[in-house]
């Protein structure tokens, strides 16, 4: 159980890199934010919930998306994929001071790239949660941790959707209004869906992608290891790497 009254009744705030860390196929959508409740209420956090999904929603199934929405999960739609979630974190830290909690749910290497700020904000009094894909590694040696098939087998019973706060469920990071700053945001799936192949939203996605492309490779190169290392997170990072440079 955890140690103190502020720690159990505070704020939680999940955020999930949908690419790195998707629902496995076959597994009911729905399930995934009752496990993830289920999952924080036996670790005896009762505070509010938020749980905000980061990806590329394009190569996301529209049931996958309708089933994460129905149970009050926010889903972010971001070309660059779980790579800026630490900036989002950061932004919801501004509002929510220690000792809020934050979970972070991607593989292995997702972990490993946000490992420095995860770090920093648990060094300020934040209190950091893992969920892990494939394996939790030296990043989880002082959190709270879970194997993601091992977290989703949890909960079988149906909850009340989480109230978010939020005004809408869907969200693009890509389309900024100029004016109030705001991303477009809406609550209609079928809405989310046009947009996301609409005109406007192609033409800005192609914009940013030849600058996105470049941040990836200085990235993955400084995200690299050595060239005896073995490892299956390694070798994704050495096969992007090559497939950017052909």
């Amino acid at each position: 159980m955890l140690k103190n009254e502020a720690y159990v009744e505070g704020k939680t705030s999940v955020w999930w890199d949908i690419d790195r860390c998707p629902v496995p196929v076959g597994y009911d959508a729905c399930r995934v934010g009752p496990c993830i409740q289920s999952a924080l209420e036996k670790l005896g956090c009762s505070g509010p919930l938020t749980i905000t999904a980061v990806g590329n929603l394009k190569h996301t199934p529209e049931h996958v998306l309708r089933g994460l929405s129905s149970s009050g999960i926010v889903v972010k739609h971001s070309p660059c994929g779980g790579r800026n979630i630490s900036t989002y974190i950061r932004n919801w830290t501004l509002d929510n001071p220690p000792p809020a909690k934050i979970m972070f749910i991607s593989d292995s290497f997702g972990v490993k790239s946000v490992s420095r700020s995860l770090s920093w904000l648990q060094a300020r009094g934040f209190n950091i949660l893992l969920a892990c894909e494939d394996t939790l590694n030296q990043a989880s040696a002082t959190c709270a941790g879970w194997l993601w098939k091992t977290l989703l087998e949890g909960e079988t019973t149906r909850r009340q959707p989480l109230q978010t706060g939020e005004s809408a469920r869907f969200f693009c990071t890509v389309c900024v209004d100029v004016k109030s700053y705001e991303c477009f945001s809406c609550q209609s799936l079928a809405d989310f869906t046009m947009h996301l192949w609409g005109k406007e939203h192609g033409a800005r996605e192609f914009d940013c992608t030849p600058r996105d492309l470049t941040i990836d490779k200085d990235y993955l190169k400084m995200m690299a290891g050595d060239d005896d290392d073995d490892s299956s997170s390694n070798r994704i990072v050495k096969e992007l790497l090559e497939s950017l440079e052909t």
